[in-house]
């Protein structure tokens, strides 16, 4: 879910009729439905688009369709590859929320990938 269909690719709004219930009761509607592609070969499909929802989650989805698995720790979160166990996605812990951390992984500040690492092992 994000607020932005600038972000998107493949965007279909024709035929999107749904709203949703936000965590203050409100009912909003969906607006646009399409891909986002972050880097790291990461393709979030048929990500919805909800113009009144100020954050972008998709964890679980995130992991049914890339074939992973997602570890959270206290200030990261690793998302692994169910078969190779190599961490392909980074999240990191600010503001009471997840943030993915859409660089390369040798973009990474080693610092937070070590972390990641030594969690790991």
């Amino acid at each position: 879910m994000t607020s932005l269909s600038t972000c998107l690719s493949r965007l279909k709004n024709g035929g999107v009729n749904c709203c949703i219930k936000l965590p203050n009761g409100n009912q909003v509607p969906v607006t646009h439905v399409g891909d986002v592609q972050l880097i790291n070969n990461l393709t979030l499909k048929d990500t919805i688009v909800v113009p009144d929802f100020k954050y972008n989650l998709s964890i679980s989805k995130l992991c049914r369709d890339s074939k992973c698995v997602a570890v959270f720790y206290d200030e990261i979160c690793l998302l692994q590859d169910y078969t190779t166990r190599m961490v392909k996605w980074l999240g990191e812990y600010r503001d009471g929320l997840y943030h993915l951390v859409n660089s390369p992984l040798e973009q990474i500040s080693p610092k937070l990938l070590n972390k990641g690492t030594e969690l790991l092992t």
